[in-house]
């Protein structure tokens, strides 16, 4: 990906820049220290606003979110306040600088693998378990289901599996990940979406709104993005480093930052 950096006065571009993409995050504004460094606008801020490659739709197209810092900051000509998500050719103006983002033809970037996994028309044996299961997967917040679920599942004498239900213990204690495997937990969890900076977010696995072709995608309803719950260490490792929203199940460990 490449970034197109020219006066606003400039129409022309005939004293335009062009600068490579390097990183998943880069700071915009005067400060020389900055990945995009504008020296010759006296009103960018030194430290003006930041840049993420992000991902949008099932095939994780690249898309841009613009966070602003300090100073007016204009994304097709709209004054923005707050995290902002753009696309390629969409035109990005600090001060009287304009910066446009395109793709490299010479370079295009590999999408990360995501293993898409089958939406199964039966999730357990039991039919009445099965019942309670496809009801939550089609509506992951829906209350009654979960609360009739884990009684179920008590009564069955299945209470870490009711309390994993019920509540966001197991993301605290790794018991109750005992004995129920990472395709049940796809379905019941309420672990958080992490790597998300839309201030609304709804911030929970079981607060998006279901698919109907992946049973460990969801999409949000307020940036429609598709998200993925993840199991595989490596993979939100990668994720994390795009900064790119996911939800973590459970039995991987919480990242640390050299990781």
């Amino acid at each position: 990906m490449l970034v197109s950096i020219y006066h606003l006065q400039d129409l022309e571009r005939t004293r335009a820049r062009r600068q490579p993409v390097t990183k998943p995050q880069m700071l915009v504004g005067r400060d020389a220290r900055c990945d995009i460094t504008i020296t010759d606008d006296a009103q960018v801020s030194p430290r003006h606003l930041t840049v993420a490659v992000r991902a949008v739709g099932k095939d994780l197209a690249a898309e841009i979110l613009v966070t602003p810092l300090v100073g007016a900051t204009l994304v097709n000509g709209r004054v923005i306040s707050e995290a902002t998500a753009t696309k390629l050719g969409d035109t990005l103006q600090l001060g009287n600088t304009i910066l446009e983002f395109h793709p490299d033809a010479a370079r295009q970037p590999s999408p990360i693998p995501i293993r898409p996994n089958a939406y199964r028309p039966v999730l357990s044996a039991n039919p009445i378990e099965n019942t309670f299961l496809c009801a939550i997967r089609a509506n992951p917040g829906d209350a009654a289901a979960r609360t009739g679920y884990a009684d179920w599942l008590e009564q069955h004498g299945l209470g870490d599996h009711a309390m994993f239900v019920r509540t966001a213990a197991h993301l605290e204690d790794p018991r109750y990940l005992a004995g129920c495997d990472v395709d049940w937990r796809a379905i019941t969890s309420r672990t958080p979406i992490e790597h998300c900076t839309h201030a609304s977010c709804p911030g929970g696995w079981d607060r998006l709104s279901a698919t109907t072709d992946d049973d460990r995608a969801r999409t949000c309803g307020t940036c429609r993005r598709r998200i993925h719950f993840i199991h595989d260490h490596f993979l939100v490792g990668d994720l994390r480093a795009l900064g790119l929203p996911l939800a973590r199940d459970a039995s991987v460990a919480t990242l640390r930052d050299d990781e």
